[in-house]
């Protein structure tokens, strides 16, 4: 979650000026589980033979999360994200956007991903497929576009998978080799792992481990293809699978 530092901005005066910008040291970190990392800001003035506002007017930074609709993180650790319309919970925007076919890596941790308006909860946007996904372990709920549990509704128009492809795109290159995936549940006409609606195919799915649960929406497979769309490449090798097809 990208934090926004503001500095405090003092108005006119003849002895104090506002900032003209604020860098950061490190913009970006990639955290490992438990692991902090402080955000050290400074300022650039706009006039720099004047002071900054003193701490006792207000304090010279404020900082605050990045729009929670997009993602939060518990005290306990827990990573919620939720996706715009047209975008993956976690992967792809939509057809237009440069993350198209983006490599998503998930070894741990407890993740919530809700796909916003006919994106899957992990993998693709709207028409874009999901990519590749490996999964290897970490405690997992997944939800598409269009979905009961999904933040975004759009009056049951279309959707994503719960893992793999948004609306009209199939579910690209998905390992699970770990963790316990507790729900995939595909959006509307979308499979819970695999193809989003609209003749999707399920793409290549390996499943050598862990424990997932895969529940199918309306005309879809649980594992595989979305409504109207193929099976795709499926090789189940190990673990404890679960997989409910939607209802006719």
């Amino acid at each position: 979650v990208v934090p926004l530092v503001h500095a405090y901005a003092s108005g006119g005066s003849n002895e104090y000026t506002s900032a003209k910008a604020v860098t950061v040291e490190k913009a970006s970190a990639r955290l490992k589980p438990r692991q902090a990392f402080q955000i050290k800001p400074s300022i650039v003035k706009l006039k720099e033979n004047k002071y900054l506002m003193p701490k006792k007017f207000a304090p010279t930074f404020r900082d605050m999360s990045s729009n929670e609709k997009v993602a939060t993180v518990s005290s306990g650790g827990k990573i919620t994200a939720k996706g715009g319309d047209f975008a993956a919970g976690i992967g792809s925007g939509d057809r237009d956007s440069a993350t198209k076919g983006s490599k998503i890596e998930i070894s741990g941790g407890e993740i919530e991903a809700h796909g916003g308006k006919d994106g899957a909860g992990i993998g693709g946007g709207e028409s874009v497929t999901g990519g590749e996904i490996n999964i290897s372990g970490g405690t997992i709920y997944a939800y598409g576009g269009s979905n009961a549990n999904a933040f975004f509704t759009n009056n049951g128009e279309s959707g994503g998978a719960g893992i793999g492809g948004g609306d009209e795109a199939n579910g690209g290159t998905i390992n699970i080799s770990g963790g316990d995936i507790k729900e995939a549940k595909g959006g509307y006409d979308s499979a819970g792992i695999g193809g989003g609606d609209g003749k999707s195919d399920g793409g290549t799915i390996t499943i050598s481990g862990g424990t997932v649960n895969a529940i199918g929406r309306s005309f879809s497979a649980g594992i595989g293809g979305g409504n109207r769309g193929g099976i795709g490449n499926i090789n189940i090798k190990g673990g404890t699978v679960t997989a409910t097809g939607g209802k006719y």
